[in-house]
């Protein structure tokens, strides 16, 4: 049996020309053989893997990012700020961070978010979540020189939030509320270094794998030593 390389969903030979046998470990027999591959079979693979990509980012996965209001939307919003940002697409970054600040004008006078709070005893939870792709927004937009940080009411929401997690039974809009310390605290503290959020962080550290989609690590990446 002989083997092609598969590249850019094409079967092919090596540029060498060249083949070896590949022999089975048990009898020693050949049962085929594969193409001599060198750096520039490496290359031609690497760069259709990397077109595929960003083909595949461009006209599949953003088509798919949700524009509602809530925290779906605020999921579709770091998911076109961190696919456009990746694309080197300005326009299309431009659009998500237009979008990030429309939602962060849905926050109300007090900083609870109206979207999320109507969810019952989940809405602490989903307020975290909500926060955890804006807290990440921001950071991204801060790498390309934008201060989203300080925009509109989102260190409200954030100080808002801060006030219930490790207090649930405390939470005004729902009876029976719970929360799961998500990992937006710790980036959230390195920028704001509000006291509030240290309790919260000490509570749940070290954040790792098991974080949200949009931020894990947290603590190796964005901890502060207390």
């Amino acid at each position: 049996m002989t083997e092609a390389m598969l590249i850019n969903g094409e079967r092919v030979p090596s540029v060498t020309g060249e083949w070896f046998d590949v022999v089975d470990p048990a009898t020693e027999e050949v049962v085929g053989q594969a193409p001599m591959a060198n750096e520039d079979d490496a290359r031609r693979a690497i760069a259709a893997a990397h077109t595929a990509f960003r083909s595949w980012l461009r006209t599949v996965i953003l088509p798919t990012a949700s524009v509602r209001n809530n925290n779906w939307g605020d999921a579709g919003t770091f998911l076109r700020a961190a696919v456009t940002d990746y694309l080197g697409d300005a326009a299309g970054f431009s659009a998500a961070i237009a979008k990030w600040k429309s939602l962060v004008d849905l926050i109300a006078a007090d900083g609870h978010i109206p979207e999320e709070t109507r969810r019952g005893s989940s809405g602490l939870n989903y307020t975290q979540e909500a926060l955890d792709y804006k807290v990440a927004v921001a950071v991204i937009a801060q790498r390309r020189g934008i201060d989203l940080w300080s925009y509109g009411r989102f260190k409200l929401a954030v100080d808002y939030a801060a006030k219930y997690v490790l207090n649930p039974s405390a939470w005004p809009w729902a009876s029976g509320a719970s929360a799961t310390i998500h990992p937006l605290w710790e980036i959230a503290y390195q920028h704001w270094q509000n006291p509030a959020y240290k309790p919260i962080i000490q509570k749940r550290r070290p954040y790792s794998a098991d974080g949200h989609s949009a931020e894990r690590w947290t603590t190796l990446t964005n901890g502060i030593p207390f």
